[in-house]
């Protein structure tokens, strides 16, 4: 997603505003909550963790704790998928390929097909 300058200025004065009055309510030492973390988190994966710490006044490593843990919890929600199951032509022929959200891919060839089932759970994240 690319933003303008004054939309990225915009987005970190509102956090920053969001973040001040937090600390006003509650002081300086109380954590922040969940809610206003994960809004801090996506904004630092667009505009980066070290400029979105600085502007915000936050310690670097709790926002890209932060920034980590909300792509693992995205990576893991996978979309719609479909699967259409029939048997090959042949065992030679087989080759079945697989995308996760995050990117990572699988290419399955010549694997058995009470197999194939094991190895696709486990690389989109279910359980067998």
């Amino acid at each position: 997603m690319e933003l303008s300058k004054a939309d990225t200025n915009g987005l970190l004065c509102r956090l920053e505003s969001q973040v001040a009055e937090w600390r006003r309510c509650h002081g300086k030492g109380s954590k922040l909550p969940e809610t206003l973390w994960r809004e801090i988190a996506g904004v630092a994966h667009e505009l980066g963790v070290n400029r979105t710490s600085r502007a915000l006044g936050l310690w670097y490593y709790s926002v890209k704790r932060w920034v980590a843990e909300s792509q693992q919890s995205s990576a893991g929600q996978a979309g719609f998928v479909e699967v259409t199951m029939s048997p090959p032509p042949s065992v030679d022929g087989c080759s079945i390929e697989l995308e996760r959200a995050d990117g990572a891919r699988v290419i399955i060839r010549h694997a058995k097909l009470e197999h194939v089932d094991a190895v696709a759970s486990r690389f989109l994240g279910a359980r067998p």
